[in-house]
């Protein structure tokens, strides 16, 4: 088995690439990406969010879309099965939550905030998120998911509240795909 999955650089690269950047840019990373902290009830809050639409989206895939659940972990499964498990957890469950939670609600999201109405904000970067994972119908529950992500960044001010809830959800997904 290969060591380290290609996503797992691309992730890597990715984050670096966009703390560099900005740091480059301006010189203030927690305030461009809203990287404050988070009390409790927000911690609390999107590990309730994270899986109460973790089962939503599994049911909305089955029942809605008729989604094939056990085809969909096969090809998952084959998909990773060339790499080391810890490369696909640390790449699928850590980095792209984070690199995704950074540049979508911490740098677009919170860009857009600034100049237009939270409402339009939320939508472009939704909209932007479901396309860079682009599959149908997929693209609804990303959409969705990245509309709530939104939500929780403008209610709790930070950018670390939908990383925690994009944490937990791949998570969730990691295990339920690895254990079948």
């Amino acid at each position: 088995k290969a060591v380290i999955s290609p996503a797992l650089m691309l992730h890597l690269s990715a984050v670096f690439m966009l703390l560099l950047m900005i740091k480059r840019l301006d010189g203030s990373i927690k305030e461009t990406l809203c990287l404050y902290a988070i009390n409790f009830k927000w911690l609390l809050t999107a590990i309730s969010v994270a899986v109460g639409f973790w089962f939503f989206d599994h049911w909305m895939m089955v029942n809605l879309f008729k989604i094939n659940a056990l085809e969909d972990i096969t090809s998952w499964q084959q998909a990773n099965a060339s790499f080391h498990y810890l490369s696909v957890f640390i790449s699928t469950v850590i980095l792209a939550p984070v690199f995704e939670e950074l540049f979508f609600r911490g740098l677009i999201f919170s860009s857009l905030m600034r100049r237009y109405h939270v409402v339009s904000a939320a939508l472009v970067s939704a909209t932007l998120f479901a396309l860079l994972h682009w599959s149908w119908p997929e693209f609804i529950s990303l959409f969705l998911v990245a509309l709530i992500y939104a939500l929780l960044a403008h209610r709790s001010k930070s950018t670390l509240t939908p990383v925690i809830a994009h944490l937990v959800h791949n998570l969730m997904t990691y295990i339920h795909y690895s254990q079948h």
